[in-house]
């Protein structure tokens, strides 16, 4: 994820059964990457690649694990991986208050 410096750690997705964009958040997808902006200050983030994918089945209602499933037939890399990555990146946008656990 790129854009802003107000990405930190926040708590565990395990017990979340679903999540979805902020309601200060659009997005958009462009070129094969999605754009989100960030209503209430401004900042905008790009998501790119496998990231891309993840933005999309979380606005789509997956749950993690769901979204783990998909990922790992999808792009066949290790479920460890995937888990870690998608942890990671829920983490980092609930903490830019781009997302929000539904």
């Amino acid at each position: 994820m790129r854009g802003g410096d107000r990405v930190s750690e926040q708590s565990s997705t395990t017990t979340v059964t679903g999540y979805e964009p902020a309601p200060s958040v659009v997005h958009r997808s462009v070129d094969g990457s999605i754009v989100l902006l960030d209503l209430d200050d401004g900042i905008y983030y790009t998501l790119e690649g496998i990231g891309s994918d993840m933005w999309s089945y979380l606005c789509a209602g997956l749950a993690p694990v769901q979204i783990v499933n998909a990922l790992v037939d999808e792009y066949e890399v290790e479920r460890a991986t995937v888990e870690g990555d998608l942890a990671e990146l829920i983490e980092r946008l609930v903490a830019a208050g781009l997302l929000r656990a539904r």
